[in-house]
């Protein structure tokens, strides 16, 4: 788990040396969304109020990979490789 950790924090710092793209198309950012379900709109307005708490807006923006799982983290030889073609 440590040495999949690491990876993860591998990946993150080398997406932060990457230049900053767009959204892809189609994807929503949070307030565009209209929600017609009284108890996600709760949900979402309780989310916002927490991420303003913690200076969401303040942070640099950078890709976090969501996913990664042992689906597309190969081990060879003891090393960790995370691989996505999404990317």
């Amino acid at each position: 788990m440590l040495k999949a950790g690491r990876l993860l924090a591998r990946l993150h710092n080398a997406v932060e040396q990457l230049p900053r793209r767009e959204q892809r198309p189609g994807a929503l950012p949070i307030g565009a969304c209209h929600l017609s379900d009284p108890v996600a709109a709760r949900v979402r307005a309780r989310f916002e109020r927490e991420l303003a708490d913690v200076g969401y807006e303040r942070q640099p923006r950078a890709a976090v990979h969501g996913d990664v799982t042992h689906a597309n983290v190969v081990i060879h030889r003891g090393k960790y490789a995370h691989l996505d073609y999404t990317i």
